[in-house]
């Protein structure tokens, strides 16, 4: 996993990324793979291992550099510290080293949240796991020994604990402990307490690239703690899905939620009235409606007669519902009729 520019030490290959059209790249840092303070340029061989492991021009080139994120060293912002070079399907696979977490998955983690378990493969920790304790940080990184070259870094991810990283594990490709292996952040830096990384979204938007990972399989999870068909399910966050309602030989008014870190059942606050077969929507203000259509009276239009707010707590262990009435047109003309919920906020 070792990796380098001839003018660098050594870093971390962090996975093979794609744009989708048969270009395969290799993803690291800047300072890896195209370092600040030296004569990078693009088409530069690429090393692997990287020099400090006993990489050499003439007998270990993986790739050659393809793009990278150049790191402001004047005082402005900067979002990434991320670099790519074009490989090959030979010379580069999926997967970690078998002591690692294998292959990571294509779907990534959009909004990181603090409390989300993560874990890492690096050419000098190895396989380690952390937890995100902070989002949106400002950082001031050092890129020479001196500190004559100082990049401010911001709406960086931090994770804890000290030994999740060390130096020569930049670039590695930080994953969540659990729900297969979606990537959250590229670690790029590092103090005596934590260890930081970019928000893995930026990077692949920066590249117009996407992780070259599995798209998914099947793992067990535990059960529904009520049983129940013909209910509604909407993911809330990252690590949330609320499922409501349902048929259990009666129709339901009880919800829970499901936590995609620990595959887990949970119970949480009940709507007001019981439904099945209805819909429920995430919104942009992270409400969710929930509306069950009846016919009015006969008539084959249809009315929302109610909604209500529910506002989860933290962690979700109950909860309350207060009601409010609405009516809405919808269809074109028609009416929607039911009972409606609104359920808000995040646990």
């Amino acid at each position: 996993m070792s990796v380098g520019h001839p003018y660098t030490t050594a870093g971390t290959i962090g996975c093979r990324v794609t744009d989708g059209r048969g270009v395969f790249g290799l993803l690291s840092n800047t300072h890896v793979l195209a370092p600040p303070d030296g004569p990078a340029k693009l088409g530069d061989p690429i090393l692997q291992p990287g020099p400090y492991d006993g990489g050499l021009y003439w007998r270990d080139q993986i790739g050659k550099l393809y793009d990278f994120a150049r790191i402001n060293f004047s005082g402005g912002n900067n979002l990434i510290d991320a670099a790519v070079a074009i490989t090959s399907l030979e010379d580069l696979g999926k997967s970690t080293l078998p002591d690692g977490y294998g292959e990571p998955s294509r779907i990534v983690v959009q909004e990181p949240s603090v409390g989300l378990s993560v874990k890492k493969h690096g050419r000098s920790t190895e396989l380690t796991q952390g937890t995100i304790s902070a989002i949106n940080v400002t950082v001031n990184v050092c890129y020479d020994i001196y500190c004559q070259n100082v990049g401010r870094f911001t709406d960086q991810l931090m994770i804890s604990p000290a030994g999740f990283s060390a130096g020569g594990d930049s670039g590695s490709l930080i994953v969540t402990e659990s729900g297969g292996n979606r990537p959250v952040g590229l670690l790029f830096a590092g103090s005596s307490t934590s260890t930081f990384a970019n928000e893995i979204t930026k990077v692949l938007s920066f590249f117009n690239l996407s992780i070259d990972g599995r798209t998914g399989t099947f793992v067990p999870t535990d059960s529904l703690t009520t049983p129940r068909h013909d209910h509604s399910q909407t993911l809330v966050d990252e690590t949330h899905i609320l499922v409501c309602g349902g048929w259990g030989g009666t129709e339901l008014r009880s919800c829970e939620l499901f936590h995609t870190d620990t595959k887990r059942f949970s119970p949480t606050g009940s709507m007001i009235l019981p439904r099945s077969g209805h819909a429920a929507v995430r919104l942009a203000t992270d409400k969710i409606l929930i509306v069950e259509e009846e016919p009015f009276q006969g008539s084959p239009k249809y009315t929302i007669r109610s909604r209500a707010f529910f506002h989860p707590p933290r962690p979700p262990s109950g909860g309350k519902i207060w009601p409010e009435c609405i009516f809405a047109s919808l269809r074109g003309g028609s009416y929607l009729r039911g009972t409606g919920t609104w359920w808000t906020g995040t646990s």
